[in-house]
């Protein structure tokens, strides 16, 4: 924490909370859907007090947090395992691993699933675990030719990159990147 508390400070962001006790946030749990609205993940790696920290920051400047429970025992590491944004109103949905609150919720707030059956390309390959370069355009593993049938289908360009060695360290492209900003629509 101090070395991260240390870079942001470097860089003139301000820390408006950090977390205390028993509360555990991470940031792959916390997913912006628009811009007044954020989801957030409880389960394995963020907790009911990680939400309610971030909600005692966000709710005062308008923000709404939603809490989505993550399932227990399904391989869920986090939410952005379970959906990840391709457009602000498209999103590949996990089917096996997503529940019906989170469909709900997607829903509700306009976007349509793209959902995908849990099998080697989404699995072992890895196929979900993709990077969004710009709305409806995104990188991928190599490989995962099903997976990529249907994002073209659904108007996604694709560009796919060799990933293998990567892949026996458990990991993806998602993985080896970090959210900077995502733009969000003025609906």
């Amino acid at each position: 924490e101090r070395f991260a508390a240390e870079a942001l400070a470097s860089y003139g962001i301000p820390i408006l909370r950090t977390l205390q006790g028993s509360a555990l946030l991470e940031g792959a749990d916390v997913l912006w859907l628009n811009a007044q609205t954020v989801l957030v993940g409880t389960g394995r790696r963020t907790n009911q007090q990680g939400y309610q920290a971030l909600a005692q920051v966000l709710g005062p400047m308008g923000v709404e947090v939603i809490n989505i429970d993550m399932p227990s025992g399904l391989g869920v590491q986090h939410l952005l395992g379970v959906i990840d944004f391709i457009d602000h109103d498209l999103v590949a949905v996990d089917q096996a691993k997503a529940s019906p609150a989170l469909r709900d919720c997607l829903q509700h707030y306009g976007f349509k699933l793209l959902e995908f059956a849990p099998d080697e390309e989404m699995r072992q390959k890895r196929g979900m675990n993709f990077v969004t370069l710009a709305p409806r355009h995104l990188v991928m593993p190599a490989h995962c030719p099903q997976m990529r049938r249907r994002f073209e289908a659904a108007g996604v360009q694709v560009e796919s990159l060799e990933i293998s060695e990567y892949l026996k360290a458990g990991g993806g492209l998602a993985c080896l990147t970090g959210i900077i900003a995502r733009q969000h629509s003025q609906e």
